[in-house]
């Protein structure tokens, strides 16, 4: 197998950490998988054969112990998180027959969550947001929840404000509220991260790092088109918590309309982003929606290696892909250019494989001014 995969757990911060060993598959997830979707923390399922038996279980292992995957090829390079979290649940399935205390049916499963699942658990409590900078409502955020909440680019949403805001639900409601605000994408592992509306790298102009069905390049065996019928709307409506919602429409009655609540500091800004999303979402279309990659080609190993450590491990979707990386797709002689919104990986001794969630450039279009796919000057509204 060309990647091989370590699961490990710690109790004292890392200065010791203990490797479970009979691992006999992992299953992560992470990001979202359409792009109205709110995001959810990553997670991970492990199951290995149970190593002590019945007589010794690991009682270090209990919800809240800190537990990554470290993924390397086999060919060597510098080895990489594809999951860091939290463990939530462990349970033990022991089988019969049984000799000298150890049964060769015993498994052992245990499930992860990310940073931002502890956020989800972290209410609120009605406290009371000043209106202000998104950097000063996500330090906020990360004093009031006990959770580290962090904004990518700092540049940017240091000038960008968001109104006052009571939070009645959790912190990561208010969080995917940020993120339909401003356009942005959530990524979560020890830490959670807002990440800005232009892509976070651009690779769809390296021959050598396209998505590709001829030979070239990062090797996909399937792709999955869709119509993007439930990302179809012909009538917006923002609504600001400050403020009057703010309603646009394009053709006729009756319209099909989405809304979405959001944290604008005008109404001006509410109906930009009200246009903004018009604009996407008014031409029903066939897309690109899903890439599945076998990680057993050999040819995974530079492209997908090379991938992660361009957008550094703390801003990675487990996988090596970051969530919100604009690439390329080669599909029989057409090219498409994508923004990873989330995906799988999953793994056992003989296989892993990566399937990747994207979303089509015209999802994404008005975005970024010097990008030649996502910055369309004078073809409608550019941004919010």
């Amino acid at each position: 197998m060309l990647w091989d995969f370590t699961v490990e757990y710690s109790t004292d911060d890392w200065v010791t950490p203990v490797e479970i060993g009979n691992v006999q598959s992992i299953d992560v997830r992470a990001g979202r998988q359409a792009q109205i979707d709110n995001f959810s923390s990553a997670g991970l399922t492990v199951t290995c054969r149970y190593p002590n038996g019945f007589t010794s279980p690991i009682t270090a292992l209990k919800p809240g112990v800190a537990i990554r995957v470290t993924a390397i090829t086999t060919t060597g390079g510098y080895p990489f998180d594809a999951f860091y979290g939290y463990i939530t649940d462990v349970s033990v399935q022991y089988g019969i027959p049984y000799a000298n205390n150890i049964g060769p049916a015993d498994y052992l499963q245990i499930t992860a969550e990310t940073a931002l699942a502890q956020l989800a658990r972290s209410s609120g409590g009605g406290y009371s947001m000043a209106a202000g900078a998104v950097t000063t409502q996500i330090a906020t955020a990360t004093s009031q929840s006990g959770v580290g909440v962090g904004a990518y680019p700092f540049s940017y949403y240091s000038t960008r404000n968001a109104s006052a805001a009571t939070i009645n639900g959790s912190w990561a409601d208010w969080l995917n509220t940020m993120a339909f605000t401003f356009g942005g994408r959530i990524i979560d592992a020890a830490d959670v991260y807002l990440i800005g509306f232009q892509p976070l790298q651009d690779y769809s102009t390296n021959s050598s790092l396209y998505l590709s069905d001829t030979g070239t390049g990062v090797p996909y065996d399937v792709a999955n088109f869709d119509s993007l019928a439930q990302n179809y709307f012909t009538q917006v409506t923002v609504d600001p918590d400050a403020y009057a919602a703010q309603t646009v429409n394009t053709g006729s009655a009756p319209y099909r309309n989405f809304s979405v609540n959001t944290w604008s500091s005008s109404t001006t800004e509410a109906t930009d982003l009200a246009n903004w999303y018009l604009n996407n979402y008014k031409n029903p279309s066939l897309a690109v929606s899903e890439l599945h990659l076998n990680l057993n080609d050999s040819r995974t190993n530079v492209g997908v290696y090379s991938l992660f450590n361009a957008a550094g491990s703390v801003l990675s979707l487990p996988g090596a892909f970051p969530i919100g990386v604009q690439i390329k797709v080669l599909f029989r002689g057409q090219s498409y250019v994508c923004m990873i919104e989330g995906g799988s990986l999953s793994a056992s001794p003989d296989r892993a494989s990566l399937t990747l969630y994207v979303s089509g450039a015209d999802l994404n279009a008005y975005l970024v001014l010097d990008n030649q796919t996502f910055g369309r000057l004078d073809y409608n509204k550019l941004g919010f």
